[in-house]
């Protein structure tokens, strides 16, 4: 997001073509893909494989609100999500595999080459190619979203608050408008909480004129 895959005199790697998922551990939740897919692309054939499924695996994280961002890209740079106590992206992985700079593939994890592991994410590219990333994945849950406006100095007491009612996302938006009084100052905070209600789907939400 901040450009920092460019850089003069570097090698920049194009991995987009790599997008395929590889395999998905139904009983563990686990799903291998290559790294060059996107998250939309992962979360469109999560939802197509398993349609009619009782049990049905999600990515753990909410995304912000940027989310055309490949897996491995996202790896590199330890992505985080609206997650009020999750850990960043680093959390949700399993293991990858890494090309090194001699050409040799290193399976990466916490119990293999775990030093390279670490450096990895959030290394920026900078310790090998990233090929294919194991994610762990969480069970599909419904959520209900809620809105309030609220001031700056409102919000940690209010993050606070929400995590101990057990809300379990939320973001805040303030107002960037510098014509306006509550620049800076005032903004949308949403906090999304499970439910075991029946949700609508998105086009009975739509507000009609």
């Amino acid at each position: 997001m901040g450009g920092q895959q460019f850089g003069e005199g570097t090698v920049h790697i194009n991995l987009s073509q790599f997008n395929e998922v590889l395999s998905l551990d139904e009983k563990r939740g686990l799903i291998t893909v290559e790294s060059g897919i996107q998250w939309p692309v992962l979360m469109q054939w999560l939802l197509s494989e398993q349609e009619g499924s009782d049990k049905q695996w999600g990515i753990r994280q909410k995304q912000t609100g940027a989310d055309g961002l490949s897996i491995g890209g996202a790896l590199s740079a330890n992505v985080h999500g609206r997650g009020l106590t999750l850990k960043p992206m680093i959390g949700d992985v399993e293991s990858f595999n890494l090309v090194d700079a001699n050409g040799k593939v290193r399976e990466c994890s916490r119990d293999k080459n775990p030093e390279l592991f670490g450096l990895a994410i959030g290394g920026y590219g900078l310790f090998g190619v990233i090929t294919d990333v194991t994610l762990r994945l969480s069970p599909r849950q419904a959520l209900v979203r809620e809105v309030e406006m609220i001031t700056v100095d409102e919000v940690p007491d209010k993050v606070e608050q929400r995590i101990r009612e057990g809300y379990i996302y939320g973001d805040y938006q303030f107002m960037t408008d510098e014509s306006s009084p509550d620049f800076l100052n005032r903004g949308v905070f949403s906090f999304y909480k499970p439910t075991n209600e029946v949700v609508p789907d998105r086009e009975s939400q739509k507000k009609t004129e």
